[in-house]
């Protein structure tokens, strides 16, 4: 694929790319919240958030009876439902469940010559380079997959 792109450009897309993964990630390694399990004194629930401690919502005992009439989905969901500051009442789905979106695992790619008939000169892109190897992903097609299985410069990016 050969991409001809501007360094400001190519730059600016690896940044945004680092920032999606960021906030995508899914916190390795953080000690999240303490529970009745792991917590040394049943009194004490604070979480890791930042500096110093956060006192957590007491549980709600009734939670169960809301929950059960809520207009989201909640299998699948690893959450401790009963400590919640918002009704469920006043949660609506955002969309498709989870899952609902399909990941590219082969992305095909073409070259910038090859993409000219479908794409213009401005349209988006969010780019990554690994090892000398780039590539370019169209913004209106994360749109719709928000995730791509590739690999780049010998690296596999999920």
């Amino acid at each position: 694929m050969s991409l001809s792109l501007p360094k400001k450009w190519m730059t600016a897309g690896v940044v945004l790319a680092g920032l999606v993964a960021i906030a995508c990630s899914n916190q390795v390694g953080s000690s999240g919240l303490n529970s009745p399990l792991n917590s040394p004194s049943e009194t004490t629930f604070v979480a890791d958030t930042g500096p110093g401690p956060v006192p957590i919502i007491e549980p709600d005992v009734l939670y169960q009876a809301e929950l059960d009439g809520a207009r989201f989905e909640t299998s699948g969901w690893r959450t401790d439902f009963s400590r919640h500051t918002v009704a469920f009442r006043d949660i609506q789905s955002g969309g498709v469940g989870r899952d609902g979106i399909p990941p590219l695992d082969r992305p095909q790619f073409e070259s910038i010559s090859e993409a000219a008939p479908v794409m213009n000169d401005l349209e988006p892109v969010v780019t990554i380079k690994v090892n000398g190897e780039a590539r370019a992903y169209p913004l209106a097609i994360l749109t719709w997959h928000e995730v791509i299985d590739d690999v780049v410069g010998g690296e596999r990016s999920s």
